[in-house]
């Protein structure tokens, strides 16, 4: 009877809300829109930060994996997906979200239905560029960029994927204040 309870309790915990699993390419551009929306826009968005751990790199890690750039980098992970990605926010303004891997579609759909989303909480009017796409090693890597105008601010933003993980990297997520 207890483990019958205990299953009922577990099924229940399972389907509760906190603690949903998220998929690797949600948490990805969840943090995106967080830690850049946040920085570069000023913009609140839904996020649980307890979910995430974020790990400042340190100046040898950062020589050996960003050699000609200077930091602020961050590891994220996340306890709710098999998230992993690195954060860096450039003195110029610009914030930048690498995915190290994830499903090309899904993190496409994921940042389209965030990118709504922050337009709608700046008041903007989102114009899509046409996609760039070039072959690298056969496969096409696609760049789409986008332009968040409201009437007191514009943004640009883009998002960069491949097929396969390359460089530790699979997906590039940028957000810049143009206005």
């Amino acid at each position: 009877m207890i483990r019958n309870h205990l299953m009922i309790f577990a099924c229940v915990l399972a389907m509760s809300p906190a603690f949903a699993q998220a998929s690797t390419e949600e948490d990805g551009v969840a943090v995106f829109f967080n830690l850049c929306g946040g920085t570069v826009a000023a913009v609140e968005t839904p996020f649980d930060p307890s979910a995430f751990k974020f790990t400042k790199l340190g100046p040898d890690v950062l020589k050996k994996i960003r050699p000609t750039e200077e930091g602020p980098f961050w590891d994220v992970q996340s306890s709710r997906s098999d998230l992993r990605g690195l954060a860096h926010i450039w003195t110029n303004g610009n914030c930048t979200f690498e995915l190290v891997k994830a499903n090309e579609r899904a993190t496409r759909e994921a940042y389209d239905h965030q990118l709504a989303n922050f337009a709608l909480e700046i008041g903007g009017i989102v114009e899509r560029r046409p996609d760039k796409v070039t072959l690298m090693e056969g496969l096409p890597m696609t760049s789409t960029e986008w332009f968040v105008t409201a009437p007191d601010k514009a943004f640009l933003l883009g998002l960069t994927t491949y097929p396969k993980m390359r460089f530790m990297t699979q997906h590039m997520m940028l957000m810049r204040k143009v206005r």
